[in-house]
């Protein structure tokens, strides 16, 4: 067996490891497995994912020596066209659009040959996929291809560095290594998926209901919503009131909202993040993230008030404890052993974390938002979330082994 094949099994095991992808064509690829039949002999291994969970994608394998540019072209807008026009693959109740992940490998590639493989792609655009192309040079154990914001590996390099380096630790990856990882898999969306069913969001419901109940009150409240004196009569913060030993209104605060976009914005979130999180560490433990983060958010804006001199002012609001239960969804992409697949994680985690640097670059030229609160919320629940998270049994049955456990697996 060259090189190139050792390669292109441990890659298949590290995308399917990583990405939750099934192999469909390939030397250890299980013929029923095969989803098309049309187009993919131009390919040497096709991967697919299409599962729930699973961020619809192709990866497609091909072997660079004599290959030209312009024949690689042809190849890209030929599998282009297919993925769009016949794939099978489902796109997400999101309408999400289809990764294509074109891999070219070679026995040795000069760099600037790999670079230009890597700048490949579609003629023609497509609103519903997301071509990347990527050239690896076996001999000299390079990558070449796409960067995030141009400096960073993205996961593809990352997963074909390691096949790599498990090449060169002299790993294998036989078809019995390949279907237990594709069974691990499977067995974790189904485990996940079950989870989600099993824990119905009771607390996350009844924080609202609470929330708007005493919104409600407020309305009603004579001196108007918002005023100083409706806020402070429902449990708003107030440094000096603390101070005086009303300990309570470092939870008590976390009921009470401004006016109506105040609540609206919080409720949204909260619906939104707190019934996830709900359901994956189940209602004792995501009361407590919640609770927690929620007070000593309070706390930390109690402290930060009376230290700017500023004992009479007033705040209010639940997104202290919104902030840390975010701050829970943050952590789950560096979870291990985790109810939550490791792909559907990792998207979980960047996708959130990018919402919040958003959310606190707004907050900075928000003087009336107290930021000190949302970053003490976010931290507390980042802490409580991995401290709390739940584990499934770390049994070898469960596991998605690498290429280099393999090694070891099967010796």
């Amino acid at each position: 067996m060259t090189e190139i094949d050792r390669f292109l099994e441990l890659a298949a095991l590290e995308l399917i490891r990583r990405d939750g992808v099934r192999l469909i064509r390939g030397p250890r690829a299980n013929a029923d497995s095969l989803a098309w039949t049309p187009g993919w002999n131009e390919w040497d291994q096709v991967l697919v994912g299409d599962g729930p969970g699973v961020q619809p994608a192709v990866y497609v394998f091909a072997r660079g020596e004599g290959l030209e540019e312009t024949e690689l072209k042809h190849r890209v807008d030929r599998l282009a066209e297919m993925i769009v026009t016949s794939s099978p693959i489902r796109r997400g109740p999101t309408g999400a659009g289809i990764r294509m992940i074109v891999i070219l490998t070679g026995s040795s590639l000069n760099p600037s040959d790999g670079r230009g493989f890597a700048r490949t792609a579609p003629s023609r655009y497509y609103a519903q996929l997301k071509p990347e192309v990527y050239a690896v040079d076996i001999s000299h154990r390079r990558v070449f291809g796409t960067r995030i914001a141009g400096l960073f590996p993205s996961r593809v390099t990352t997963a074909l560095k390691q096949a790599l380096q498990d090449l060169d630790a002299g790993a294998v990856a036989d078809e019995a290594s390949l279907l237990q990882a594709q069974r691990s898999v499977a067995s974790e969306r189904e485990r996940f998926v079950s989870t989600l069913r099993r824990n119905v969001p009771y607390v996350t419901y009844s924080l609202l209901a609470l929330i708007w109940a005493v919104f409600a009150l407020e309305a009603f409240y004579p001196a108007g919503l918002g005023a100083t004196r409706t806020l402070l009569h429902f449990g708003a913060l107030q440094p000096v009131l603390v101070e005086r030993g009303e300990w309570w209104l470092l939870l008590s605060a976390m009921f009470v909202h401004v006016n109506f976009i105040h609540i609206l914005f919080n409720s949204v979130a909260l619906y939104s993040i707190g019934t996830l999180v709900e359901r994956i560490y189940g209602p004792y433990r995501y009361a407590a993230i919640y609770f927690v983060s929620g007070i000593l958010a309070s706390l930390a804006s109690f402290v930060f008030m009376l230290a700017s001199g500023q004992p009479h002012e007033v705040a209010a609001g639940a997104s202290g404890a919104i902030f840390g239960i975010a701050g829970v969804v943050i952590v789950l992409g560096v979870q291990r052993n985790s109810v939550v697949p490791r792909p559907v994680a990792v998207q979980l985690s960047v996708f959130m974390l990018a919402l919040i640097v958003l959310n606190i670059a707004f907050d900075a030229f928000s003087p009336q938002i107290d930021i000190r609160a949302h970053i003490g919320g976010l931290v507390v629940g980042m802490v409580m979330g991995y401290v709390l998270a739940p584990k499934v049994p770390d049994d070898h049955a469960g596991r998605v082994i690498s290429g280099h456990e393999a090694l070891h697996d099967l010796s």
